[in-house]
């Protein structure tokens, strides 16, 4: 019986390049990874937006709630003044036994509304350095403020606010997003 012999030497000196074949199982398979990992971001990033508007309202809804809280603790205070525009709103409020300025501005470069917060000491001190907390990302911020028009003998909603008019009735908050308008109405017991 004779065994074959087969030289690899041969063989490994012969070939130096892949063959067709091994070239088409290599791409296909890099192919099959990429596809993979194509889909699964496409999926991921359509999971992620999904859940950034469904969670959007919620975030809106906690906003409208620190807004409201906060100006139920506004107060007449004759240092601090309650005045505001349409994306800036400040006025005095009583927060854990402090008297304190409370500031809800609309920063348009970075589309994000901010609370600010200082208190009657740094007010007093001409302090301008306030506790900063961004509260929001939003396309747009506009609030408006109530009144009562003697002359027309009806309540009217208007866009500024000045510190000698007193406190407004009420304040009416817009925020607009990619998701939609959202508003609240928010009635002022102590005006």
């Amino acid at each position: 019986m004779k065994l074959l012999k087969f030289d690899f030497h041969r063989l490994k000196g012969r070939r130096r390049n892949f063959t067709l074949i091994e070239l088409v199982v290599a791409i296909t398979i890099f192919s099959l990874i990429g596809v993979g990992v194509g889909s699964s971001f496409i999926y991921g990033m359509k999971l992620w937006r999904r859940i950034e508007k469904e969670n959007f309202p919620s975030k809106v809804i906690l906003t409208f709630e620190k807004f409201s809280q906060d100006l139920f603790n506004s107060l007449k205070f004759p240092i601090i003044g309650f005045e505001g525009e349409e994306n800036i709103l400040r006025f005095p409020a009583l927060m854990r036994d402090f008297i304190v300025e409370v500031a809800y501005e609309f920063n348009q470069s970075n589309n994000l509304l901010i609370r600010r917060e200082r208190t009657l000491k740094d007010f007093l001190e001409e302090n301008q350095e306030f506790k900063e907390n961004p509260i929001l990302s939003l396309e747009e911020l506009r609030l408006s403020y109530l009144y009562f028009d003697k002359d027309e003998q009806k309540y009217m909603w208007k866009n500024s606010w000045k510190e000698e008019e007193g406190i407004p009735k009420g304040i009416k908050i817009e925020i607009r997003n990619k998701y939609g308008v959202f508003e609240k109405k928010i009635f002022l017991p102590i005006s």
